[in-house]
């Protein structure tokens, strides 16, 4: 969508791009895996929670991969990024999860049942808190103007930056409506701050939701936590309310010094 924006304004001829990886760029050779993420903020990193808990999770693999910012996503199959090039095949979203833990013995060690209870605590993290978040950054008027409408003007120029920022942010403000139904930011937040209060119950004392190492549940929680604590304003809500959860701030931080 956004290259037909972009050529629209540069009267470039329309061709499709999809599955079609980016020319390769400066410090990846042919061949090497790269990742694709939604653009690095002021704070650091990509404040794309979906791009960020995947560029953990490699981390944690140690799969080896080099890291491009991206805010165009034409190419991916799915529309969306992250997208993951390796060897020419594109991955997007939780298949490169598949493909990565296929070479990684990374949760392996969990016990079933552990592995389930994860799992459910993932799924409060991806539904609950990938809404607030979303919400935060994309429809509240002092986030969005600070962190997120910069990345866009710094990557195209007046007026094309504004109609492109303003065109994702409909779509994400689409996205929110299609699964709550109704946009009522006082609704959003208290599941949030729910599903902070298991999460930080969950992890107790532990350094890691995998105990002594990280497993993809670490990746998905430090996600959200690290964007609300990084890319929102600390006298926004969500930030508060994470602060209320030192133990995952200080998961938050860990996964941050260490990885």
């Amino acid at each position: 969508m956004l290259t037909q924006i972009w050529r629209s304004f540069t009267s470039l001829p329309k061709t499709s791009t999809a599955g079609v990886p980016p020319t390769s760029f400066d410090g990846v050779r042919d061949g090497d895996p790269a990742l694709y993420l939604f653009p690095r903020s002021k704070a650091g990193t990509s404040i794309d929670p979906e791009c960020l808990k995947i560029q953990a999770y490699l981390l944690f693999s140690g799969f080896a991969h080099a890291t491009k910012d991206h805010l165009e996503n034409d190419f991916s199959p799915t529309g969306r990024l992250p997208v993951l090039v390796v060897k020419g095949e594109l991955h997007c979203g939780k298949e490169i999860v598949e493909k990565v833990k296929n070479m990684t013995s990374l949760d392996a060690n969990l016990p079933d049942s552990e592995r389930s209870d994860l799992e459910a605590f993932v799924a409060l993290a991806e539904n609950e808190l990938h809404l607030a978040v979303m919400y935060s950054l994309w429809y509240n008027d002092v986030t969005s103007s600070e962190t997120t409408l910069p990345i866009y003007l710094q990557r195209y120029p007046w007026p094309i930056n504004a109609v492109i920022f303003r065109q994702e942010r409909g779509k994400v403000v689409d996205y929110i409506v299609r699964r709550k139904g109704v946009l009522r930011k006082n609704e959003l937040f208290a599941k949030a701050s729910t599903a902070l209060s298991a999460l930080s119950e969950k992890l107790g004392s532990s350094l890691y939701f995998g105990g002594s190492g990280p497993v993809y549940a670490d990746a998905a929680v430090f996600s959200y936590v690290h964007i609300l604590l990084t890319a929102l304003k600390r006298s926004s809500e969500l930030h508060m309310e994470v602060l209320k959860h030192q133990n995952l701030v200080q998961h938050s931080k860990r996964v941050w010094d260490t990885w």
